[in-house]
């Protein structure tokens, strides 16, 4: 019969099966997963950075200066990332006890951006554009006109994001106290939400160098955004040898709504909900 001596080294612990291999039990697993979120979240408030950052500092091809509801919308959403930064360097120093009371913050500032990302998407509607210029442009041909928001997708997409975002949130912290399903809901939620600065650096891209829109430019941030969705799954693969349910299905459910997207904003019954915003 085989026996199991144990022995600890370091942070971490050795299982030694005689007749077998030694292996390593997981005890390492929670420090080296708990950077990964950190280092995810300050990744995250980069991209934005970078794909937000060119139409404020370059108003050249701005449609219009951001209004005071995308203003209060940049810095509930920037609170919402620094938020989830702060969380998990609590988490992964930690601090746990902070890091629940801080937490108790995230459904009332999770519920404010998403009504404030609606209210911003039907001002949108009616304007018939966005105002940095950025999000259509990538849709429209090569050196032509910037498509309005009617003829891309009528801010369905914006819609369904932002629905996405908040059933992940709010599940997430159904399952608070379930450490291993509410941190992987809560990174695909804040990963969910990394393909509109992706949007927003192409539009400007193609901005400066308008042969690159069409089709090919478009892609890159949608298809960029979606593998993104994924960086947990490779996470757990990596350093469990298996990837989480959560970080494999919760991703595929995200990007099936993205591809029913494309099928209801060529319907006309979208058509006719768009225009009705548009006249209200």
């Amino acid at each position: 019969m085989l026996t199991t001596n144990r022995s600890r080294a370091g942070a971490g612990e050795t299982e030694t099966v005689h007749g077998a291999a030694p292996t390593m039990t997981p005890a390492r697993v929670p420090r080296v997963g708990r950077s990964f979120y950190v280092a995810t979240a300050a990744f995250v408030i980069l991209l934005n950075v970078v794909g937000f950052g060119p139409s404020l500092l370059d108003g050249s091809m701005r449609n219009g200066p951001p209004s005071s509801l995308v203003a209060v919308h940049g810095l509930v959403g920037s609170a919402w990332l620094l938020l989830f930064l702060a969380q998990t360097t609590l988490a992964a120093t930690g601090r746990l006890s902070m890091h629940r009371r801080l937490g108790a913050a995230a459904p009332a500032l999770a519920i404010t951006l998403i009504w404030l990302t609606f209210q911003m998407t039907i001002e949108m509607i009616r304007r018939g554009h966005d105002l940095s210029g950025d999000l259509f442009r990538p849709a429209g041909p090569p050196g032509g006109p910037v498509p309005s928001v009617a003829e891309v997708d009528g801010g369905l997409g914006a819609f369904v994001s932002s629905l996405n975002f908040g059933i992940l949130v709010v599940a997430g912290w159904w399952n608070r106290r379930r450490p291993e399903i509410h941190k992987r809901l809560v990174l695909v939620a804040l990963l969910s939400l990394a393909g509109v600065p992706l949007l927003h650096l192409a539009g400007y891209a193609v901005g400066r160098w308008p042969d690159l829109s069409g089709p090919p430019v478009m892609a890159i941030p949608l298809v960029g955004g979606n593998l993104l969705l994924f960086a947990g799954a490779v996470h757990d693969k990596v350093t469990r040898g298996r990837a989480h349910p959560i970080s494999v299905w919760v991703p595929l459910a995200l990007i099936a709504m993205s591809m029913l997207v494309f099928v209801v904003m060529g319907s006309a019954a979208w058509h006719q909900f768009t225009a009705w915003l548009a006249s209200s």
